[in-house]
């Protein structure tokens, strides 16, 4: 029992990481609009995580289904990755509206780069 458990334990930052990246970000920005994007990319998550756990071991079981936890996180950026880039631009303007947005602040034209 050992055994697998201490092997299960491998899979874990493989399975769980795009969730802990999620947690993070949720942490760091406490903006409503943050909260609501990153919890549908949670939910997203979660319903791909069952899908792909309930396929490789009760479905289709195989001696190597355990593989299946290494690539759940991988095929999954694909979808997270602009959930996150999306729910951090939100905790930017956020900031920025917070602080007076880009009043005082230059902004740049191709003309100042000549």
């Amino acid at each position: 029992m050992t055994k697998s458990i201490i092997g299960a334990l491998f899979f874990v930052p493989f399975a769980l990481g795009p969730l802990f990246v999620s947690m993070k970000i949720a942490a760091t920005a406490p903006y409503r609009s943050c909260q609501i994007i990153l919890a549908i990319g949670t939910g997203l998550y979660a319903v791909w995580f069952g899908f792909i756990f309930l396929d490789a071991f009760y479905w289709h079981l195989d001696p190597q289904s355990a593989i299946a936890l290494v690539f759940i996180g991988l095929y999954s950026l694909p979808v997270m990755i602009p959930i996150w880039l999306g729910a951090l631009a939100l905790k930017r303007r956020n900031q920025l509206n917070e602080n007076g947005g880009w009043k005082g602040r230059r902004k740049w034209k191709l003309s100042h780069m000549l």
